[in-house]
């Protein structure tokens, strides 16, 4: 999935959201300046996401299936490191809510 300009007026949403979609987007900072673009800078960026686990030896695993997951899953990264991703793209995190399934 590529990003293009939306044809919105800048500062004009109060809050924007996404939801498992930012792993497939190839041109993600510029995806993110746009949305920063079209939000009114008091605006909420909401978002829910698999990402980048803080576990190594998950982490590892993703890593390495991540390459046939954007094959067989739409361009989906297993490996985006959102908890860096998102400040570096002008926003600030307030709150976040992480959930780590552990195979037992």
């Amino acid at each position: 999935m590529t990003w293009g300009t939306l044809a919105i007026h800048d500062h004009y949403f109060d809050f924007a959201v996404s939801k498992w979609t930012l792993c497939s987007i190839d041109g993600l900072p510029q995806a993110l300046s746009e949305l920063r673009r079209v939000l009114k800078p008091e605006g909420c960026f909401l978002f829910l996401k698999h990402g980048l686990s803080p576990e190594p030896q998950t982490a590892r695993w993703q890593h390495r299936l991540s390459g046939f997951q954007m094959i067989f899953g739409d361009g989906c990264r297993l490996d985006r490191n959102f908890r860096e991703l998102i400040p570096a793209n002008g926003f600030q995190i307030e709150a976040i809510d992480e959930h780590n399934q552990k195979r037992r």
